[in-house]
């Protein structure tokens, strides 16, 4: 994959774990998303959540996605976002423009087992508890486990949706998930994947239907032919060199 490779799932999942190991192995660089809202704000996520409410933290996180795009746009990073980037549209439009959504998808005995491992329960409150959880004012373990089941159910829904590519990891140690990420990235290396960046072949192809051609409509071009949609068409006898092609097509994301 060129460009960024843009790492989602639930918390405690190991975004930040295997991301830092992913770059570290594939010579690109790291970012915790949770990091540049902190530098950016003064504030960890968890307390601009807790002072400030879920609306104020949802804007620090798409400043801190602004000032992502602004410094690495173009450059070959891995990115770990938070638990909770699949509620904010706006900052998940802007990461998309760098690259491609991978989805770290972990069973949910095994995210829960990681929460529970650093919560304690002092003066009658929980602590440690991830911010999503700890709003709900749990009372016992039980309760969290009920509350933290239906977020997973709800944002494994949406991470499958964003994803470009869903990676489901085993219970296997964090040095052997990462042979698994690393041997699925180059898997996918040399997958001529494009998105249409403009709209500028449409006269070219009068029989594709209009809406098809909007903006970041999933375009592949494999082997001299081009794939939107459910149309295919033969280029092997086209004016235009692969290279033309590509500028036609825009970003290449794989």
């Amino acid at each position: 994959m060129t460009d960024a490779i843009i790492l989602i799932g639930i918390k405690h999942s190991g975004k930040s774990t295997q991301g830092k190991l992913l770059a570290k192995k594939s010579d690109r660089i790291f970012i915790d998303l949770d990091d540049v809202i902190t530098e950016l704000s003064g504030k960890t996520p968890r307390e601009i959540y807790n002072s400030s409410g879920k609306d104020a933290f949802i804007q620090a996180e798409f400043l801190a996605c602004e000032k992502v795009f602004s410094d690495y746009s173009g450059a070959k990073t891995v990115i770990a976002t938070g638990g909770g980037i699949c509620d904010n549209q706006k900052a998940l439009e802007i990461l998309s423009k760098m690259g491609k959504f991978v989805f770290l998808n972990v069973e949910e005995q095994i995210a829960l087992s990681r929460i529970l491992k650093k919560v304690v329960f002092e003066d009658g409150i929980w602590q440690n508890l991830p911010a999503y959880i700890a709003k709900e004012n749990p009372s016992s373990q039980k309760e969290i486990q009920e509350i933290f089941h239906q977020y997973y159910k709800r944002r494994t829904n949406l991470y499958s949706k964003i994803a470009d590519f869903t990676i489901n990891l085993s219970q296997n140690d964090k040095e052997q998930n990462s042979v698994l990420i690393l041997d699925f990235i180059k898997k996918h290396k040399n997958v001529n994947l494009y998105r249409l960046s403009k709209n500028p072949i449409k006269e070219s192809f009068e029989d594709i239907e209009k809406d098809s051609l909007e903006l970041n409509c999933p375009a592949y071009f494999v082997n001299k032919r081009l794939f939107i949609n459910n149309y295919s068409f033969d280029l092997s006898g086209s004016i235009l060199k692969d290279s033309e092609i590509q500028v036609y097509l825009g970003e290449r994301l794989i």
